[in-house]
């Protein structure tokens, strides 16, 4: 049994500053692939049921044809994100307790989309020196970077203090205790990784000397995929601020939204708030804060849009304001760079360091404490062109397509390195 694969000749090191393996990633953006045969493989994938795993699947089988089955672990017989015919759904129970035990054991790559309790629980059962990707989402390993609560404005830890009672707060401390134990066993088993961003691969080893994963260049989607295909249909179209992409604590809602109270010049614009995923103890709080302190120009987003709706919503949003101190919300950062907007980023971001190191225009938060008018400024028409090319010269479909081929060419078996 054999197949055709693309093998990329060469491939880009974006690994800033690191001498550790690296898989994909040898030397320039290719030119050219030529073909190559290889033994066919079996490409295991374990997953949560999240909006992003279909793009992953059709890329995996873009590269490695009828090569892939996906385990998605959900409780929902049927699953409401995930729609790739490779995917079957799996319960928690039984994906914990070894029914995936078998299909471990043949598989020539086991992907982790994202490390989870659920997901490792699943994927214990492999048997050591087996090929292990993760693909980190970046909540899964920001507890292998920050310490607990760090990241957190006053105003936001404050509030979060009081979402908890006594008994749930133990509760909670003692499962990610026993969450902690179960990862440092989950890391030595990992092989290869793929943060986010690069510069987080080394913030995650160097946090944890233990960690002897190889650093993996892959990337979920292109911005065709996340933004449609063409850039004149996507461009800013009106004047609302975004706020955040999620309600997670980590947006640091509170901090954002007495800025904008604070603020003078910005007038009867609408201020965009996506809550629809993520901080559900805390949601209700940044509603009643955003509706006190912002009236009638509060527009919180509650529930899930489909993908083109979303997108739509970003095509308003002229003033971007990000306020986590961590990687996030790098999908939409791709999007409202290409479209045109003002993005104004919390500068204790890594996001934000990485950004500029890749020469976009982008803004600290801290220069609205200090220069408030500057919520009105607009990207002039030379700035939206230079982060239009910058987002096609790293997520562009071509640029996205060989890079991951690139990845999985060097995790054939027998390219593993040993830890």
């Amino acid at each position: 049994m054999v197949l055709t694969i693309s093998l990329v000749e060469h491939a880009p090191s974006i690994l800033h500053g690191s001498h550790s393996p690296v898989v994909g990633t040898t030397g320039a953006i290719p030119r050219g692939i030529r073909q190559h045969e290889m033994v066919e493989m079996r490409i295991i994938h374990v997953s949560s049921d999240e909006k992003f795993i279909d793009l992953a699947l059709r890329q995996f089988e873009e590269i490695l044809p009828r090569q892939n089955e996906c385990f998605v672990i959900s409780k929902r017989s049927v699953l409401r994100h995930v729609k790739n015919p490779v995917a079957k759904c799996v319960s928690p129970f039984r994906a914990a307790w070894g029914s995936l035990r078998t299909v471990l054991c043949q598989a020539d790559l086991i992907v982790l989309h994202s490390l989870t309790t659920k997901i490792w629980k699943a994927c214990r059962w492999t048997p050591p020196g087996k090929a292990m990707l993760w693909l980190g989402f970046g909540f899964d390993y920001y507890d292998l970077i920050h310490a607990a609560g760090e990241g957190i404005g006053p105003l936001t830890a404050a509030s979060s203090l009081h979402s908890r009672s006594g008994l749930r707060k133990a509760i909670h401390a003692w499962k990610k205790s026993q969450w902690r134990r179960m990862k440092k066993a989950a890391l030595q088993r990992v092989t290869h990784f793929a943060p986010v961003i690069p510069p987080e691969f080394a913030m995650v080893r160097t946090a944890n000397p233990d960690f002897s994963a190889a650093f993996a260049s892959w990337s979920y989607g292109s911005v065709e995929d996340l933004g449609g295909e063409h850039p004149a249909e996507l461009t800013v179209n009106a004047n609302d601020i975004l706020v955040g992409n999620s309600a997670a604590i980590s947006n640091n809602h509170l901090e954002a939204i007495q800025l904008l109270a604070d603020n003078p010049y910005w007038g009867a614009r609408r201020v965009v708030m996506p809550l629809s995923y993520g901080g559900e103890n805390h949601r209700e709080k940044i509603i009643a804060q955003g509706m006190s302190q912002l009236g009638s120009r509060f527009l919180p987003i509650l529930e899930f849009m489909p993908a083109n709706e979303y997108t739509a919503v970003l095509a308003s949003c002229r003033t971007v304001l990000f306020n986590h101190m961590r990687q996030q919300a790098v999908g939409n950062l791709i999007v409202l760079l290409r479209q045109g907007s003002t993005v104004f980023i919390n500068e204790v971001s890594p996001v934000f360091a990485y950004l500029l190191e890749e020469g976009f225009i982008v803004f600290p938060i801290s220069e609205l404490m200090e220069r408030p008018v500057m919520i009105n400024h607009h990207l002039s028409g030379e700035e939206m062109r230079k982060n239009r090319d910058n987002i096609q010269r790293i997520w562009g479909r071509e640029v996205v397509r060989k890079k991951n081929a690139a990845m999985l060419n060097g995790l054939l078996p027998g390219s593993v390195p040993r830890g």
